[in-house]
């Protein structure tokens, strides 16, 4: 019933010694933590679906590290679920990616399932022809050159003038294509005539039709 006594001195010794070894000495310890440093696991690389929505919250992004061909690799939303200035141009490519020849959710299902302006979704389509055609002069640029391509022709009887000068004049084809898809770009991107991402002026609509019978020419 009574008190335990101290403990003999053996045993004050080996706890001692103990309590000495399980404290590393300041010139240790770096070499302890180097070690720990040398054996940390790296997570896998990322497959496509977790490089889309690898935080969690949906996000639709490439991240860094992503492959080429696993960038983009999301399907399309209902547009309702877009939101911002972009959502129409979003929309629109997110579709092309997974199915660039369904032209019904392209243009019809947007222009009249959802209710869009029609002037909108001609303009937001025009925009991506030039996202597109500027990728398609970028290609041909080592091979159309003025010396192998001096004129923009349709073929033997027909040849196209170029309309981006003061008078219409010839062009290379390489040059056409250049001017045409720059003068385009600048009308589309006009404050005064598109002030605004989310509709087109009426009056303004007057544009697409020779616009895009300039650019089918390409």
């Amino acid at each position: 019933g009574g008190r335990a006594g101290p403990p003999p001195p053996a045993t004050v010794a080996a706890s001692s010694a103990i309590a000495t070894a399980a404290e590393p000495t300041a010139a240790e310890e770096p070499r302890e933590v180097a070690a720990a440093a040398s054996t940390t696991t790296l997570p896998p690389p990322l497959d496509a679906a977790a490089a889309c929505h690898a935080d969690g919250r949906g996000l639709r992004r490439n991240l860094p590290g992503t492959k080429a061909a696993d960038m983009w690799r999301w399907e399309p939303r209902p547009l309702a679920e877009y939101d911002g200035p972009l959502r129409v141009s979003e929309y629109i490519q997110d579709c092309l990616r997974s199915d660039p020849s369904d032209f019904d959710r392209l243009f019809e299902h947007l222009a009249f399932d959802e209710g869009l302006d029609p002037l909108l979704v001609q303009y937001e389509h025009l925009r991506q022809f030039l996202i597109e055609f500027n990728l398609l002069l970028a290609r041909l640029s080592d091979e159309c050159t003025p010396e192998t391509c001096p004129k923009m022709t349709a073929s033997n009887e027909w040849q196209y003038l170029c309309a981006a000068h003061r008078k219409t004049q010839d062009c290379a084809a390489i040059d056409y294509m250049t001017h045409t898809i720059d003068g385009s770009t600048a009308l589309l991107t006009n404050a005064k005539h598109f002030s605004s991402r989310g509709g087109v002026p009426p009056e303004s609509a007057k544009y697409f039709q020779s616009m895009a019978r300039g650019l089918y020419r390409i």
